[in-house]
């Protein structure tokens, strides 16, 4: 029983099957029966005298004569059936507020929780009417509509017969003419279900979606609960002005004002996801007869809208293909969503409906008199949507502002995202009349307030740190400072900054002799030890770049490496010098090296400027060899003195290293420690960093203040509980993060990305496990951070971008490779420097409206595997080059959540005889590090391409 008293007369024999339309709905009401899923409908605002009695009994007429309104469900088996009750006598509920000094505001909480109440719909008729006083000239009338028997006309109609009534009785007409009936329409709607317009309506939807588009959308975990998820709502409007010029714009070119908004949103749509098709719903009153457009009750429908946007066309070419497209879909507006959804299979899939978003344009007459008091008519929400995002544009009233609502299902948006999207459709809209000709993709997606939040206050990062000297300077200061500080503990080895020097100064002497000179480079490959330290020490005390070769990387990629970086000299040790082979620059074994020559020399004269380099290391390439990225002493100072400042660094600290010498961490765990004079616990040796269990129980021994570990590793010891008991800030980076640590966890964790070409670190961020989004953190310091679309246009907050870092971290280039450089380090658009560099990264991201950074993954053929980059090309290209071998294509594949593993697919020449996977598997270790080497092969006779002739890589099949 709903809170209008109702007497109902049940003596009615004949029923009907529910509608296409309402079978739909009713399924999802079994599914949803604690929620007001598909409650609609209104209220009236009136203002003026009203006659309460006379008000109900005008309502009593309306329902005599129109039989939607006494339609009752019941049900049949497992079958709902409805029936048209002879009769329903309503007893309007009158609630007042008028004694309340604040009777506007408690009715309107009141409404708004009376709206959202649910319905049972096999208990009493299915509509609600109540009215509330907030004074003696102002009432609210609730019209609450179950939509299994009313759709939006459908409600707007009853007011316009209520208030017809109601001005009849007052001037003494009791009697209203008997209203179409809605019996007509279901008895039609049978006919269709049973015709071969279905069949052909069907094959239309099928043949149209043969092929869906990936969502525009991007699904919060919890969303798999579907149309419970609650929703949240967001009224706002187009002003009158800017609404008038884009119908001018329809009508100019003989279009109408929906299709303009429906090509403005679906270019933003696409401009925001990439998405080369947009499909949004469009609700349709589906009322095709002049006596449907006057019959009270529930017709409406709702067909997918799809177009195609292409970015180089522009809003009025657009608008020309959605036309076409809505006259080819209004043929086949009949055939039922629900239907729809499951002819293409949709419920397979984790979304619930083809599209995510609906667009609906309503234009009536939304003025109601009852008398001489004015009333407006407000569209209510009852909390819960089972679409993702609606839009609703509401003109009601010639000469009010338009209103727009947008209702959002909270799984998927917040309140703020909403707003943006709103802005930014307001921002289109105002393109249509003065860029109607201009190409979609350059059309302005933000305002000035946001252009200049992404690019200017996001990227505040300027820091006048220390930086007159450079690492290995501020290095021989703290040996000056606290000779007998503890600097290295190895093992059983300690060494002392005193001792750190003076054994780097050797090295750095040695080094000199040869003749070298600035940008000069000495390679070095050795395992973690003291000797590391002391070598690299003394490459940067001599004026010249050290060139890291980590002795765990196959010969074949060693001598590579060797010939690209062409290095003066090659510090080894014992172990490690075997791995190079004959070599003809002179080699200097750092185990052997005489310390008590020179000592006369104890400290070496700086002889190199900020712009000089400190460093070439390798990353994976995507020609199938490496490429080394050349980074300058400017650009490692600056991560060092950002570090320090960042994390508190001092002498008092302790720290550890755990990279190898061949990747970049080593360098940020290195120089900020040995800067400040902190003590460096360093992992000894290979063997124990290639073994998970070893390095954590390592790890978990050392006292240590702060600590960087690759965030997969970091996982494992989130997961097993693991930490050192005087750990206070753990970094991580190098791969994508998807545990947090224990929420009792007393240390602070930093989450950090950069690529190497950006020295180690760009974004930095603490992370705790109450936030929603695992970000990346914000820019470090003097770093700018852009995050720039397919155009090179900057996207708005929420929005996915290709990542790009500008700023002191920027590397100088590829070694050797002008072209490569040329492609990936760009001028700086944004930048008021006018030698300023940005680095394209191949990663995508996109603003959160804290200004930190979600990361999203890559861009590329580039991959991150258990923390290390990886260019999918090159190992596609080490595949090519095995005999008999015609192409491959390499994919990482995530079989369990969080666990990535590289197949191989690989055709063969004609005639070639079958390989193994041992086979492959061993050709590539011979050129590529272990890491590198795919887990699995699979042979193709061909490959599989999309209906565009690509490679078609979701239909490749599993190993």
């Amino acid at each position: 029983m709903t809170s209008s008293h109702q007497h109902v007369s049940n003596n009615s024999n004949v029923s009907y099957e529910l509608s296409s339309v309402q079978q739909g709905i009713w399924l999802g009401q079994i599914a949803n029966p604690d929620i007001p899923l598909y409650n609609i409908g209104m209220k009236l605002e009136i203002k003026g005298d009203l006659d309460i009695p006379m008000f109900e009994k005008a309502i009593n007429l309306v329902v005599r004569h129109n039989d939607a309104l006494r339609l009752a469900l019941f049900q049949e088996g497992d079958i709902a059936r409805q029936r048209v009750l002879p009769s329903v006598d309503i007893t309007l509920e009158l609630v007042d507020f008028s004694d309340y000094v604040d009777s506007v505001e408690r009715a309107q909480e009141y409404l708004q929780h009376a709206f959202s109440r649910p319905f049972n719909p096999l208990e009493g008729i299915l509509w609600e009417a109540q009215l509330v006083r907030c004074s003696a000239s102002r009432h609210y009338w609730l019209g609450r509509y179950h939509h299994l028997i009313m759709d939006g006309s459908g409600a707007t109609l009853f007011c316009h017969a209520v208030a017809k009534a109601y001005n009849n009785l007052l001037v003494g007409i009791d009697e209203l003419e008997e209203g179409p009936s809605y019996r007509d329409f279901l008895v039609k709607d049978q006919a269709y279900l049973n015709s071969p317009r279905l069949e052909r309506d069907r094959s239309f939807w099928r043949e149209r979606y043969a092929h869906i588009p990936p969502s525009l959308l991007q699904w919060s975990g919890d969303h798999a609960v579907g149309s419970m998820c609650k929703s949240g709502h967001i009224r706002s409007t187009i002003k009158r002005d800017l609404f008038n010029a884009v119908a001018a714009v329809a009508t100019e070119h003989g279009l109408s004002p929906v299709t303009v908004f429906f090509a403005v949103v679906s270019a933003y749509f696409s401009r925001v996801g990439g998405a080369e098709e947009v499909i949004i719903g469009m609700p349709l009153h589906n009322r095709t007869t002049a006596r449907q457009k006057q019959t009270i009750g529930m017709f409406s429908s709702v067909i997918p809208i799809g177009v195609r946007v292409d970015p180089n066309r522009s809003l009025l070419e657009l608008m020309g293909d959605v036309a076409a497209e809505l006259r080819r879909c209004y043929r086949h507006e009949h055939f039922p969503i629900a239907e729809l959804n499951r002819a293409l299979n949709i419920g397979h899939s984790r979304r619930k409906q083809i599209f995510d978003i609906t667009l609906s344009f309503e234009k009536f007459d939304a003025d109601f008199f009852f008398g001489g008091a004015p009333s407006k008519a407000i569209r209510m929400y009852s909390g819960f949507d089972q679409t993702p995002l609606s839009i609703a544009i509401c003109d009601y009233y010639s000469d009010e502002d338009v209103v727009v609502d947008f209702n959002f299902n909270l799984a998927c948006f917040r309140p703020d995202e909403v707003e943006r999207i709103r802005d930014r459709i307001t921002l289109l809209l105002e393109s249509v009349a003065a860029h109607e000709s201009t190409p979609i993709g350059q059309l302005a997606l933000m305002g000035e307030a946001e252009r200049r939040q992404v690019l200017v206050e996001f990227n505040a990062t300027h820091q006048a740190l220390q930086q007159d000297l450079l690492v290995h300077q501020l290095f021989e200061q703290q040996a000056q400072q606290q000779p007998q500080a503890l600097a290295l503990v190895c093992g059983d080895e300690r060494v002392t900054y005193a001792e750190l020097n003076e054994r780097s100064n050797q090295v750095a002497h040695a080094l000199l002799s040869l003749g070298i000179a600035p940008d000069d480079r000495v390679a070095i490959c050795v395992e973690r030890s003291v000797e590391m330290v002391v070598g690299l020490l003394g490459i940067l005390k001599a004026g010249t770049a050290y060139v890291p070769l980590d002795p765990g990387y196959p010969p074949e990629r060693l001598r590579y490496m060797l010939e690209d970086s062409a290095p003066v000299a090659v510090l080894v040790q014992r172990t490690t010098r075997d791995l190079l082979g004959a070599l003809t620059m002179p080699v200097l074994d750092l185990q052997s090296m005489n310390r008590t020559a020179e000592t006369e020399h104890d400290r070496v004269l700086p002889t190199v400027a900020p712009q000089h380099l400190a460093y070439v290391i390798y990353t994976s390439g995507s020609t199938g060899q490496p490429k080394g990225v050349m980074i300058e002493h400017r650009n490692l100072v600056n991560l060092v003195a950002w570090h320090c400042e960042a994390f508190n660094l001092t002498h008092r600290k302790r720290v550890s290293s755990v990279a190898g010498v061949g990747f970049d961490a080593c360098v940020w765990e290195l120089w900020p420690a040995l800067c400040v004079g902190a003590r460096l616990s360093l992992l000894p040796g290979q063997a124990l960093g290639n073994d998970v269990d070893a390095l954590l129980g390592w790890w978990r021994r050392q006292d240590l203040d702060v600590s960087f570990l690759p965030t997969p590793i970091a996982e494992i010891a989130f997961a097993q509980g693991i930490e050192p008991a005087s750990l206070q800030t753990l970094l991580i980076g190098g791969d994508r993060l998807r545990q947090f640590p224990n929420p009792d966890s007393r240390v602070a964790l930093i989450n950090n990305y950069g690529p190497t070409e950006t020295t180690v670190v760009a974004t930095s961020g603490l992370i705790d496990a109450t936030q929603s989004v695992l970000h990346i953190g914000r820019p470090i310091a003097n770093t700018q951070v852009y995050l720039l679309d397919a155009h090179g246009q900057p996207v708005p907050i929420g929005v996915s971008g290709e990542i790009y870092i500008g700023g002191a971290g920027v590397a100088r280039g590829y070694l050797n490779r002008p072209e490569l450089t040329a492609e990936r380090f760009l001028d700086d658009p944004f930048s008021a420097e006018p030698a300023a560099r940005m680095y394209r990264t191949g990663d995508l991201g996109r603003w959160l409206a804290d200004g930190n950074i979600e990361y999203l993954g890559r861009n590329d053929d580039q991959v991150k595997l258990r923390g290390v980059r990886i260019e999918l090309g090159e190992i596609e290209a080490q595949l090519r080059q095995i005999a008999d071998i015609r192409d491959a294509v390499v994919i990482a594949q995530e079989d369990t959540p969080g666990e990535k593993r590289l197949t191989a697919y690989y055709t063969m020449q004609e005639a070639a005889q079958a390989m193994t996977a041992q086979t492959l598997r061993a050709a590539l270790q011979a050129r590529l590090p272990e890491y590198m080497v795919p887990a699995a092969y699979v042979k193709v006779s061909e490959w599989p391409l999309t209906p565009n002739g690509k490679l078609d890589r979701r239909a490749l099949p599993a190993p």
